[in-house]
């Protein structure tokens, strides 16, 4: 973040975040999880698009780079929204654009900075009604932490009482963002009540630095850390996952 964006990041932070924390009834645990210096990658589950960084950040000591889904910057509040926090516009279906914002995060992460991503992409966002499901995870977080050489955290949102609101209708959603599903139904909206965050412990990729990267070793960590955070989420092994009271190695132990 340049100073600009840093300042703007900690007064919103320190002015609104602990008012809507309190409205949202959010509880964090684990936040000591976040070390006080050294790059590292954030990942968890993605429901709104929002409210979950915003949760991140009011519990979290330190500022986070987001990388946010490219569409969205096609939208004007969330244009606007996203570039006063310099979120890094990701495309995730590859190609080009895609390329040059793993390179971007890549940057950030070297140079010592937390960068926050939701592997699910936009799927959990748009279909809400799968509620017990967190969808497969994007690989691109772990081709940005091999590359930074920077350890993952996962995190659950864990949500107890969802609002629904009235979709936002299709002749407007298609106007920023040519989706079947929404072109269909319109973009479901929710807002959250009573909210746990859990920040795990950091997961170290070390053993596969020198290791040839390719679609199977992405696979296997992608996966791994989605099940980790499913674990946070469902407040399972949280003496792996959470306390590291027992050690986790995701080289070699399952999940």
């Amino acid at each position: 973040m340049d100073a600009t964006e840093l300042i703007i990041y900690d007064l919103i932070k320190w002015t609104v975040g602990p008012v809507f924390s309190r409205l949202l009834r959010v509880h964090a645990e684990g936040a000591e999880n976040i070390p006080e210096e050294g790059g590292a990658i954030i990942v968890g589950n993605h429901r709104q698009p929002v409210l979950d960084p915003m949760i991140v950040m009011w519990n979290t000591e330190r500022p986070i780079t987001w990388g946010g889904y490219r569409v969205t910057f096609n939208i004007p509040f969330f244009r606007t929204f996203a570039k006063l926090f310099g979120v890094v516009p990701v495309d995730i279906h590859g190609g080009k654009q895609a390329g040059q914002a793993i390179d971007t995060l890549v940057d950030i992460a070297k140079d010592g900075e937390i960068v926050g991503l939701f592997p699910e992409g936009d799927r959990a966002v748009i279909q809400l009604n799968r509620a017990s499901r967190i969808f497969t995870f994007h690989t691109g977080f772990a081709r940005i932490a091999l590359r930074a050489r920077v350890p993952v955290i996962p995190l659950a949102i864990v949500v107890h009482e969802e609002i629904n609101l009235p979709n936002i209708p299709p002749f407007i959603t298609r106007r920023f963002w040519d989706h079947p599903i929404l072109n269909e139904t319109g973009h479901p909206v929710t807002l959250y009540n009573r909210v746990m965050l859990r920040i795990g412990k950091p997961i170290d990729l070390g053993e596969f630095y020198d290791m040839e990267v390719n679609r199977a070793m992405l696979g296997q960590i992608s996966g791994k850390i989605r099940r980790v955070v499913c674990k946070l989420y469902e407040g399972e092994d949280l003496d792996r996952f959470m306390t590291g009271e027992k050690p986790f190695d995701i080289a070699n132990d399952r999940v």
